[in-house]
């Protein structure tokens, strides 16, 4: 269960802050499971074990149509905490169905 704690557009870059969006898919049969694509446009991330670098993260999903559904983000590690301009696209049925953008902020 996801609980709203503050509705803003500014995240503090922080171990354990979570920042997401709740979307409510429109179309029928209500209740059906549909594929999905969950994608993250973010800052250039390189993961220290691996070397791996990429500015962007992408997963498919599956959402049921007309109910109410998060999908969030959390830092989980140090060198995730980049700040700059974090936007999560929700795309269904190769449309960007939502999309909102996050400014990630140094932590005060």
């Amino acid at each position: 269960m996801v609980k709203l704690k503050e509705r803003t557009t500014i995240i503090p870059a922080a171990l354990g802050t979570t920042f997401g969006i709740t979307v409510k898919l429109i179309g029928s049969p209500a209740g059906e499971r549909v594929n999905c694509w969950i994608t993250w446009l973010h800052p250039k991330l390189t993961n220290p074990e691996t070397g791996q670098a990429s500015d962007r993260s992408e997963f498919p999903s599956r959402w049921p149509i007309g109910e109410v559904t998060p999908t969030g983000f959390t830092f989980e590690h140090p060198w995730e905490l980049v700040p700059g301009t974090w936007t999560v696209r929700v795309i269904w049925d190769w449309k960007v169905v939502a999309e909102k953008t996050f400014n990630v902020m140094p932590p005060r």
